[in-house]
């Protein structure tokens, strides 16, 4: 499976143009620079097998990203006792890497999907800009 979402860019570029997202896009957001949560989810993003993987997960099985995240990361998660602004934090970081970072996707998100669980109440998976193209950016 080729990873168009990505392009020629590396790791270390898709993280800072993602910081720079974040910064500009989720203001609020900045209360969570360099907390654990934020250390985590940058780390994340900067293992590529991770990225792709996420990004497998939502195009191919509409599964959000916070869905996967929180399944490499759930015992990590539940010590750090996320408070709400986290949890919407959260959903925020994935928000600036896949609508304005990665390549081939829309920028609303398409679907929420609802949880049971003490982490997060729902999550959006990104639907690609041409499905039949896996979100190849023209």
């Amino acid at each position: 499976m080729l990873f168009n979402q990505i392009g020629n860019r590396t790791i270390q570029q898709i993280v800072r143009e993602w910081e720079i997202a974040l910064s500009e896009h989720y203001p609020a957001t900045s209360k969570l620079i360099n907390t654990p949560l934020y250390i985590l989810f940058k780390s994340a993003i900067e293992d590529e097998d991770f990225l792709k993987i996420t990004i497998f997960c939502n195009d191919k099985m509409q599964m959000p990203p916070v869905e996967v995240f929180i399944a490499k990361y759930k015992t990590e998660l539940i010590a750090m006792e996320l408070t709400s602004e986290e949890k919407k934090g959260l959903g925020s970081m994935f928000g600036a890497l896949y609508r304005f970072v990665l390549f081939g996707y829309h920028e609303q998100e398409k679907g929420r999907k609802q949880y049971r669980n003490n982490l997060v109440s729902s999550a959006s998976y990104f639907i690609p800009l041409d499905e039949d193209n896996e979100g190849k950016h023209e």
